[in-house]
């Protein structure tokens, strides 16, 4: 059986004190004296059933014969460095807090502060603000992820804007259609040929007919720049490495703590949901070097695992309370 850790402490620095402090008298010292550290001290008066009683006067020559053995020792041997008496009672009252508090620490076990309310109440208050990390993850990975992608939007959508003269058209629309437009009116006026004059005009009737689709490139164009401004990328970074140092850390820190407080783990979805979480999160790291290698596949592991894990870790939330409430009233502060 383990001792507790109080307890032990309590009897290693009481045991030396209960030997040294209420040892038998030593009856090899001169009568009336009695060394213990350096200190000589009277002998304790002990009842003696078959010596005659003595009077008055003889008690008071008895007590002068003492004095002067002691003085006569005290004088003849060189002086010893005091030292303050070892009293029992002191150091077992300033003992007695520790070993009054290993119940209210222990709850009946031997694992005192760690069985307590505390430590116990670490793993959901971490679990709580993990899951908060976990959204705020994914919207950062998901607006990273944007970046790469909305150029890839707009790449397609330039593609299908029309060419003017063979080139491909400056953005915005409307003021290509606007130069456009002097131009060819300065043609007209030097009487330019009918037929350069006509192609022109045709340029700018398509030009005019790809409005919305400049308006909805330039749109695109304007929600890059400031994603871009947001530093998702970092932000996913380090929001990501908190998430699965942390995450493992508390993940296996909660397991343990219910074996320290029951001395069994408990079989159900929490725990169940938290192991799988706990391996999609070191899956979807493993996958990272694969993605900066432009891997796509790579990255749709990466998005899956982790939307499932966000899934698994939302409806586990509900249980953690539960949980967390029976762990509150079975256990005490701290």
């Amino acid at each position: 059986m383990l001792v507790c850790p109080m307890k032990l402490i309590f009897i290693l620095l009481v045991a030396p004190v209960q030997i040294f402090g209420f040892a038998p008298l030593n009856k090899s010292a001169p009568p009336g004296l009695l060394k213990r550290g350096g200190l000589q001290r009277l002998d304790a008066v002990q009842p003696q059933r078959d010596a005659p009683l003595l009077s008055s006067e003889q008690f008071q020559d008895h007590l002068k014969s003492i004095t002067s053995i002691d003085d006569l020792q005290r004088s003849s041997t060189a002086p010893e460095p005091a030292a303050l008496p070892l009293s029992p009672s002191v150091v077992g009252g300033a003992l007695m807090p520790l070993l009054l508090a290993a119940p209210a620490m222990a709850k009946g076990r031997e694992f005192g502060i760690w069985e307590g309310k505390i430590i116990s109440s670490l793993h959901p208050i971490a679990m709580f603000s993990l899951a908060a990390a976990t959204i705020y993850s994914a919207v950062t990975g998901w607006n990273w992820r944007r970046i790469r992608t909305i150029q890839g939007d707009i790449n397609e959508l330039k593609a299908q804007l029309p060419t003017v003269g063979g080139k491909a058209p400056s953005l915005p629309l409307s003021k290509t259609i606007a130069s456009l437009s002097a131009e060819i009116d300065k043609h007209k006026e030097q009487g330019e040929m009918q037929e350069n004059v006509s192609a022109m005009e045709a340029d700018l009737q398509r030009l005019r007919a790809a409005v919305p689709l400049g308006d909805k490139i330039e749109a695109l164009s304007a929600t890059r720049k400031e994603l871009v401004k947001g530093d998702f990328r970092d932000k996913h970074w380090t929001v990501g490495s908190v998430l699965l140092g942390l995450g493992v850390t508390f993940a296996i820190e909660g397991p343990v703590n219910t074996y320290l407080r029951t001395g069994k783990l408990f079989p159900g979805p929490h725990l169940y949901c938290g192991a799988a979480i706990t391996v999609m999160w070191a899956l979807a790291a493993a996958l990272v070097p694969a993605m900066q290698k432009g891997n796509d596949t790579a990255r749709i592991a990466h998005i899956s695992l982790n939307a499932t894990g966000a899934a698994l870790f939302l409806w586990q939330i509900n249980t953690g309370l539960g949980i967390w409430q029976k762990t509150l009233e079975f256990t005490q502060f701290p």
